[in-house]
């Protein structure tokens, strides 16, 4: 447990330190992802609670020097708390977010950065297009290509709650496809 502990907060350095190196941030989000969807205690100990991670994300969304990763430390996040109302109160995540006290006075921030991306804004004009949000790096694949058309015909549902049009392609983009889709 000692090397995990070791590796994570290793790996965890440059993602803030270089903060706007977008493929390294990419392959991390990935790597994140893929611990979250493992479930594994011990794993998600050593990268959430013991390095610190969780409230070194909190702590630095609106810091200056890193606002290059800002992007998938929100993504990261609605991972996380999609995660959390997903799972049983007595899984690891959800309590682990429920004592967390930074979490608790950033969630509110979360939720509102998160609707501020989807939701679509009244225009003047009429032929105005938003772009889609981003949501996390993905293969050029017939599947994903469904997912964006998908994604363009809810944008004005606006919500970002569990079971949302908005959240039913990422539950099954992160959750049960392979763990590993490098």
């Amino acid at each position: 447990m000692l090397f995990l502990f070791l590796f994570f907060k290793k790996i965890i350095t440059p993602l803030f330190s270089n903060s706007h190196n977008s493929v390294y941030h990419a392959i991390f989000y990935k790597f994140v992802v893929t611990i979250i969807k493992s479930n594994d205690v011990p794993t998600l100990k050593n990268l959430f609670t013991k390095t610190k991670f969780l409230t070194r994300m909190v702590e630095q969304y609106d810091d200056p020097k890193t606002f290059g990763c800002r992007g998938y430390i929100l993504l990261i996040s609605n991972v996380l708390r999609l995660t959390c109302d997903s799972q049983k109160p007595s899984d690891y995540i959800p309590t682990m977010l429920t004592s967390h006290h930074t979490w608790k006075d950033f969630e509110p921030k979360l939720r509102e950065q998160t609707m501020a991306q989807v939701e679509i804004a009244v225009e003047d004009d009429p032929t105005f297009q938003r772009p889609l949000p981003h949501v996390g790096p993905l293969s050029i694949t017939q599947e994903n290509d469904d997912m964006i058309s998908f994604l363009a015909r809810i944008l004005k549902a606006g919500d970002i709650d569990l079971g949302s049009q908005c959240t039913t392609p990422f539950l099954s983009f992160f959750f049960f496809s392979s763990p590993f889709f490098f």
